[in-house]
């Protein structure tokens, strides 16, 4: 079986599609038509709404109860619907286990974004899964909270749209998806239209795919929504690192730590005390023994020397361990920087770690730890 091509979504073995609902349940039946009658079909397996009590109401008299979900199924969908059990697919939003009739105060927002996170997350940690989320229905708030849900978890393939309907029909009561067969509908003026004349189509929304730079144990993590954007605030912004030598840790509040064994600890201690002590380019650069390629760098490193004894002494290791020929230096700057990426996702990882020639487009066998600025380094 071939594996699933994120340029392709339709290509996953399951598909969810994420809506929400306000008074307007028909916004969940106008994105499925619009997906399964797209060029490129996208057949949701199953099917998450995120509704207000009021909403979720709406949702059982029209979707459930009025059959629109399986007349949907029948005239445009084969007869196989996406999976909908109102006992794991409604969510209905709640605060302090009260459901909510409505979205009215600051707390109320929270709550909403929690109850977003709370069923994007479990589908976005599943790779098996493509997400497409629809912005349509409820407050413009949910609309924000699930957008920005989106852009903290979603991967390369799930996808974010806002469904279009040409009026009269797109606030019409009565109006759920063009029918197979034409039908009219009586319009309050008491005109009549025919559905023959409904356009539903979706809008493609960009976003900012942010999980690729995050650490993977911040994801998985069961915090609320505020709690993962201020997390997710330091790990992509400006950040404190700790270095621990002796506990030979690099740490980053409230993020993640790297654990390291000596000599790659007394390593990143030397380059973090030399990048602390905001030591002037060159002598930032220079890795004891590198090959150098520049006169004016040659002098500045016997004043390197007593750092890395410095660091050698913080991290407890013989200062003979950490000898290296030059070819020797970035293999154990590569482990380093693997550590760290895994520790601290790859955005944040990278910066962390100790830059080099290649890094820099340079061939002067400088190395340093260039992605933060000396005074974020604090070293125990």
């Amino acid at each position: 079986m071939s594996q699933p091509d994120p340029s392709r979504p339709e290509s996953y073995p399951r598909r969810a599609l994420v809506c929400m609902v306000g008074l307007s349940p028909q916004v969940v039946t106008e994105t499925l038509y619009a997906l399964a009658t797209a060029p490129t079909p996208f057949v949701p397996t199953e099917l998450h709404v995120v509704a207000t009590a009021a909403g979720a109401q709406r949702v059982h008299e029209h979707l459930l109860e009025g059959g629109q979900l399986r007349a949907l199924a029948a005239a445009h969908l084969g007869g196989n619907g996406p999976e909908f059990d109102p006992a794991r697919h409604l969510h209905v939003v709640a605060r302090d286990g009260v459901p909510l009739a409505d979205v009215e105060s600051a707390e109320d927002n929270t709550a909403v974004a929690d109850a977003i996170l709370g069923v994007v997350r479990p589908l976005a940690l599943d790779p098996a899964c493509a997400i497409h989320a629809s912005l349509a229905g409820g407050r413009k708030s949910m609309g924000f909270y699930l957008g920005y849900v989106m852009s903290l978890l979603g991967r390369a393939q799930d996808r974010l749209s806002h469904v279009l309907v040409n009026s009269p029909f797109e606030s019409h009561p009565g109006f759920f998806f063009p029918p197979a067969e034409p039908a009219r509908l009586r319009l309050p003026d008491g005109r009549e239209v025919d559905t023959a004349a409904a356009r539903v189509s979706l809008a493609p929304v960009a976003f900012v795919r942010m999980s690729d730079g995050l650490p993977e144990r911040l994801l998985h993590e069961p915090v609320g929504f505020d709690a993962l954007v201020q997390r997710a605030q330091r790990s992509l912004g400006s950040v404190r690192l700790d270095v621990l030598p002796a506990a030979r840790r690099v740490r980053v509040a409230g993020i993640g730590e790297a654990l390291l064994e000596p000599s790659l600890m007394a390593w990143y201690v030397f380059f973090a005390l030399r990048r602390q002590q905001a030591l002037r380019e060159s002598a930032a650069l220079v890795a004891p023994g590198a090959v150098l390629l520049r006169k004016d760098v040659a002098a500045s490193v016997g004043m390197l020397q007593p750092l890395m004894d410095q660091a050698c002494r913080r991290v407890g290791v013989e200062r003979q361990s950490v000898a290296l020929q030059p070819a020797d230096l970035r293999p154990r700057l590569s482990v380093i920087r693997k550590a760290l990426v895994r520790a601290f996702g790859p955005e944040l990882g990278t910066r962390l770690a100790i830059a080099g020639p290649a890094d820099r487009g340079a061939r002067d066998g400088q190395y340093g730890l260039l992605g933060i600025e000396p005074g974020q380094i604090h070293v125990a």
